[in-house]
């Protein structure tokens, strides 16, 4: 990742607070090898890491980035003008993301 360590900690941190006040307990993270520096600092929060190996992908997530860059291009070209601002291409992403973890997952968490 680009984000400064720190920072990343950081998020790591408040994710796992806003989890553990939703009820849920993260044991496991699972993520590619560019989060391996975060190993030691997740074993003290008493969180394992399962890394990926060197070119190995995930199908689960990229499907799911797939079906985002579908979304936002579906969106862009229905937009009236060529150009988006900054802005709106965060909210916009950021939109579609909170729209798709609005759909309960088959094999989910949620028992709905």
């Amino acid at each position: 990742p680009s984000l400064d360590h720190s920072v990343l900690v950081n998020s790591i941190r408040q994710l796992i607070a806003l989890y553990a006040n939703r009820g849920f307990n993260i044991t496991w993270i699972l993520s590619d090898r560019a989060f391996e520096t975060l190993r030691p600092i997740l074993v003290t929060l008493d969180v394992r890491l399962n890394t990926t190996a060197a070119n190995e992908h995930v199908p689960e997530i990229e499907r799911f980035i797939r079906v985002i860059k579908e979304r936002v291009r579906g969106f862009l070209t229905t937009y009236p003008t060529d150009q988006l601002p900054n802005i709106m291409k965060i909210h916009l992403l950021q939109h579609t993301v909170q729209m798709l973890n609005l759909i309960t997952q088959p094999n989910g968490v949620s028992a709905h």
